[in-house]
């Protein structure tokens, strides 16, 4: 078999290989067909459905999808606490959510200026049982790092806006459209391997 047809992207479907299912880019709608068509639960972000996926491929069974109750949803998505009511020493609760209560909580200690960035929403996420003052230093941190030239972390999820960043950073590509790193996002996408952008020798 030649190397361009063993990198030739497969089908997604039931008989796909555990190695070829990772090996290959696929859009989180394609993951989420696959789980309907699999009679398996398409919720989650993509990594959820990803792992859910290869789970089922290697194994033949499917995960169940634990859901919460109508009565932790309804605290979740609808917390009672005010900002009136939070301080810094307010618990980080499992299943925080970026709501407007808490907004105005982090804007009257840090000014107007502030916002839930993903990298602040990744650190609250996964650091339940800490304190606001917690989420208020990093949030200082965030800036400081900016102003010294380190840059965000984007998610692995998000591999399109990195692929797009790092191609932009090459000089090689200084003045080419978008259509163009798209362009080249979509052959990278279509073959075997990570997503990852390689200036070319």
């Amino acid at each position: 078999m030649s190397k361009k047809k063993q990198d030739e992207r497969p089908n997604l479907d039931k008989n796909i290989s555990v190695e070829d299912f990772l090996e290959f880019y696929w859009l989180k709608e394609e993951l989420q067909n696959f789980c309907r068509e699999e009679a398996m639960s398409a919720s989650g972000s993509k990594i959820e459905i990803t792992e859910r996926i290869a789970y089922y491929l290697k194994t033949g069974h499917r995960l169940r999808v634990s859901r919460p109750s109508s009565t932790s949803k309804k605290s979740s998505y609808y917390p009672t606490k005010s900002a009136g009511t939070m301080s810094l020493n307010t618990v980080i609760e499992p299943g925080f959510k970026c709501t407007q209560e808490h907004r105005e909580f982090f804007k009257s200690v840090i000014g107007t200026k502030f916002h839930f960035s993903v990298e602040l929403q990744n650190f609250i996420k996964a650091n339940p049982g800490k304190t606001y003052k917690d989420v208020v230093d990093h949030y200082y941190k965030i800036q400081e790092d900016k102003k010294n030239g380190r840059r965000t972390t984007i998610s692995r999820q998000f591999e399109y806006n990195t692929f797009i960043r790092d191609y932009y950073d090459d000089p090689a590509n200084k003045g080419k459209s978008l259509k163009e790193a798209i362009s080249a996002w979509k052959e990278v996408r279509s073959q075997r391997g990570d997503n990852v952008y390689r200036p070319k020798k």
